[in-house]
C-alpha cells in the first residue's frame, strides 16, 4: 500500500553512512568518555591530576578516540552503502589471487600493462579490462566454473551486503530505518535531534550489473518538532483473477503547522553533532528561504555583520551564490510503495 510521510522541520543534510558509523562509534564508546569526563570534574587524590587538564584538551582527546573508534564501523557502513547504491562491480566481491586468475585466463598478457593503474579493487585494472572481466562474471558463461568454482557467487555477497545495509538503515518501502530508529532516544538525549533517513532511486531506467534500479539513501538532522503528517492510499486495480494496475491519484487534507521560530540555542544543536560525531554539511536545495538567524551563504566565503559565522552576505540572494547548508527549514517528503505486482 503505497505511503507519503511529511515532516516540516529544521534540517542539516548529512551522509548516511558516516552518520551511521559514527554515531555506532560513538555508543560504543560511551562508557570511556563518560568516565573521562566525570573523572575531569570530579577526580580528587594525590595522584589524580586529569581534573587539571584543560576542558578543550578532553575534548580532543575525545575527539581523538572518535576517530580511531569509527575506522573499522567505516568501512562495514560504507562497503554496504556501496553494494546499496550500485557502485560496486562484479570484480569489487573477489580476493587478489580469484582476480588474477581470471586475468590470466581471459585478458592474457596483460599483467604488466595496468601496474601504473589506479586501483580501487584487489589488483590494478585498466577501464577496459575491467568491463570486459565484469561482462564475464555477470554473464555466468558455462567456463566460469571451471576456471574459478564458486565465482557466480559475488552474487551472494553482493545481495548479502545489500541486506546488511537495510538492516542500518532500513527497507525501502517499510517505516522502520533499522539502526537509526534502534537508537533515536539516545541520539534525541545526547544531541536534541532527529535522524529524517530515507531512500529514492538513485539513476531511474539504469539497472547496472544487478539487473535492478539502484538506490541511494539520504540523511538529515533535525529539530524534534510535530509538523509531520502521514497518508497511506490503495492503488486502483481492475480485474478479480490477473488485477491490472490503473492509473491512480489521491487527494488528501493535512494541517501541518510551521515549527516556531528555533532559538540560538536549539541551533546551536547542529553544530555540536557535527563536531562531535565528525561529520560535514551538505548542501540542500534553495528557494526563498533564509539561513536561521541569519541570510544566504556567499560564494565568496566573506563575513558580514555579527553573525559569528563567516561565509554570509546581506545581499539576497548572493551573487554566485549556488548552496545552502543549513540549518535551513525544510519540507521533507518520502512516497513509500511496497505493493509487488503480484499484489497489485
Amino acid at each position: 500500500m503505497p505511503s507519503m510521510e511529511m515532516l516540516l522541520t529544521w534540517v542539516v543534510r548529512v551522509d548516511a553512512v558516516f552518520l551511521g558509523a559514527h554515531l555506532e562509534a560513538y555508543i560504543k564508546l560511551l562508557p570511556i568518555t563518560q568516565t573521562l569526563r566525570l573523572c575531569h570534574r570530579f577526580g580528587i587524590g594525590e595522584n589524580v591530576h586529569i581534573h587539571r587538564l584543560p576542558t578543550e584538551l578532553v575534548a580532543h582527546i575525545e575527539g581523538y578516540l572518535m576517530k580511531e573508534e569509527a575506522r573499522p564501523t567505516e568501512a562495514e557502513w560504507f562497503l554496504s552503502n556501496y553494494c546499496f547504491t550500485g557502485e560496486c562491480d562484479p570484480v569489487h566481491h573477489h580476493s587478489k589471487e580469484q582476480l588474477l586468475r581470471l586475468r590470466s585466463h581471459y585478458l592474457p598478457g596483460r599483467e604488466d600493462s595496468t601496474s601504473e593503474q589506479p586501483r580501487d579493487t584487489a589488483i590494478p585494472l585498466t577501464p577496459d579490462d575491467r568491463h570486459t572481466l565484469n561482462e564475464y562474471m555477470a554473464d555466468d558463461y558455462p567456463e566460469n566454473d571451471e576456471i574459478l568454482p564458486g565465482l557466480d557467487e559475488w552474487r551472494m555477497q553482493h545481495d548479502y551486503m545489500c541486506s546488511l545495509w537495510v538492516d542500518f538503515a532500513g527497507e525501502p518501502g517499510k517505516s522502520g530505518r533499522g539502526f537509526f530508529t534502534k537508537h533515536k532516544e539516545l541520539l534525541r538525549k545526547h544531541f536534541g535531534l532527529d535522524a529524517w533517513i530515507s531512500h529514492a532511486v538513485s539513476d531511474p531506467g539504469k539497472l547496472g550489473w544487478h539487473d535492478e534500479e539502484s538506490m541511494t539513501t539520504l540523511a538529515y538532522l533535525t529539530l524534534p518538532t510535530t509538523s509531520a503528517a502521514t497518508e497511506k492510499w490503495s492503488q486502483r486495480v481492475a480485474g478479480v483473477v490477473d488485477t491490472l494496475m490503473l492509473p491512480s491519484e489521491n487527494t488528501s487534507e493535512h494541517c501541518i503547522s510551521p515549527p516556531p521560530q528555533p532559538t540560538e540555542r536549539s541551533m546551536a544543536r547542529f553544530a555540536r553533532a557535527l563536531r562531535i560525531l565528525n561529520l560535514k554539511s551538505y548542501p540542500l536545495s534553495w528557494n526563498q528561504d533564509l539561513v536561521a538567524g541569519s541570510v544566504p551563504r556567499d560564494k565568496s566565503g566573506g563575513e558580514s555583520g555579527d553573525d559569528g559565522r563567516e561565509g554570509f552576505s546581506e545581499e539576497y540572494p548572493p551573487q554566485g551564490w549556488r548552496e545552502l547548508r543549513g540549518p535551513a527549514l525544510r519540507l521533507l517528503v518520502a512516497n513509500k510503495d511496497l505493493s509487488a505486482p503480484d499484489e497489485i
